[in-house]
């Protein structure tokens, strides 16, 4: 638990479990990012467990950290235990590593939630890049950047490219 902040605000991570020996524990820094995924009420919370617990288990992500926000009808934040939270008690099983979200970032990420709205705040590692970072740092270089494209801007690319296909 990260313990209790001011305002009367709780957060907390799963507990940490025990990863197999092969799999290694060392983060890659230059792979690891962060999901806020909110929903239009708790209960759909429950919906990204099964898909979740699937990719962690074929080890695309590692789970660094995770938190749940919920925003009230008013705007007032509240950050919850994941244990708090009946629909995602399948996510206790995940093997959560670090916790590396603080109250600051989880104030931050709920920028991204709107009133009424609930959020997982999910910091992960892209395992699945592990070779393209192994590659990458061997020849001197770094992955220096990176950032998630707003569905709204691919949907109006790809739009303007089916207006242009059928122009031709």
């Amino acid at each position: 638990m990260r313990g209790a902040v001011n305002e009367g605000v709780r957060t907390a991570t799963l507990s940490p479990g025990h990863e197999p020996p092969e799999r290694p524990r060392e983060v890659r820094a230059d792979l690891v990012e962060y999901l806020v995924i909110a929903f239009p009420d708790r209960a759909a919370l429950g919906s990204v467990v099964p898909a979740l617990t699937d990719i962690v288990r074929s080890e695309h992500i590692r789970v660094l950290d995770i938190a749940v926000l919920a925003r009230a009808a008013d705007g007032a934040l509240e950050m919850l235990e994941v244990g708090d939270v009946d629909a995602l008690a399948g996510l206790g099983a995940l093997d959560v590593d670090l916790g590396l979200l603080s109250e600051n970032d989880l104030r931050l990420a709920a920028g991204a939630v709107r009133p009424g709205e609930f959020a997982v705040v999910l910091v992960a590692e892209d395992r699945w890049a592990e070779q393209l970072s192994r590659a990458v740092r061997g020849a001197g270089g770094e992955i220096a950047a990176g950032e998630r494209m707003a569905a709204v801007r691919v949907e109006a690319a790809l739009a303007d490219r089916q207006d242009d296909d059928r122009g031709r």
